[in-house]
């Protein structure tokens, strides 16, 4: 497909207004490679990578023909291959495209909060299957009200641990939250669990 890029528009806005589906997760900010186009012809006519470009490059160890879409502002005629290859990548596109609740993700600062009971192997081997899941469901309801309390939201069970997330919703003091569960656990732990 053929189309012109206006002065001062990035590929990826081009791209976009012409009705061309093109995955995009983080909004066009250079804080995922999404959007990456393999250079076949022209790469003379793009000009050098901008700071946010240059880093995810070279994190990702990006060639000089693979650029991010939402950064590059073609000065020549290119052709370009977007790496939306089959129609697999064409549903998760469209689906980034639709409406948040199915895009992809989107960047937040969070604290992100993990918990397990210690040495559970060699207590777990000394208890009845019963007892176990007894002592688990306990630790996990108290530990699970103490991180609902603190605005926080339980992410995953895994065995004996819980992950929690602090800072879904935008609470700058999110790391003090997970801080302050973390203490009330432990406080939890030792005087009511066991």
């Amino acid at each position: 497909m053929n189309f012109e890029v206006a002065a001062g528009e990035t590929l990826l806005e081009t791209a976009l207004r012409s009705g061309v589906p093109f995955a995009h997760a983080c909004g066009g900010r250079a804080k995922c490679s999404t959007c990456r186009v393999w250079v076949l012809d022209g790469v003379e006519g793009c000009p050098n990578r901008n700071r946010d470009e240059s880093l995810m490059a070279e994190r990702l160890r990006l060639a000089d023909e693979v650029r991010l879409a939402c950064q590059l502002r073609p000065e020549g005629e290119l052709r370009v291959r977007r790496l939306v290859l089959d129609e697999t990548d064409l549903v998760i596109t469209s689906q980034l495209l639709s409406s948040p609740e199915t895009r992809s993700g989107e960047s937040k600062q969070v604290a992100v909060f993990f918990s397990d009971v210690a040495d559970f192997t060699k207590l777990s081997e000394q208890l009845s299957p019963y007892d176990v899941m007894y002592l688990l469901n306990r630790y996990f309801a108290q530990v699970g009200d103490i991180i609902e309390r603190n605005g926080g939201f339980i992410d995953n069970f895994i065995g004996d641990g819980l992950m929690a997330i602090f800072g879904i919703d935008d609470q700058r003091d999110a790391p003090l939250r997970a801080v302050n569960a973390a203490i009330q656990t432990v406080a939890t732990v030792d005087h009511r669990l066991i």
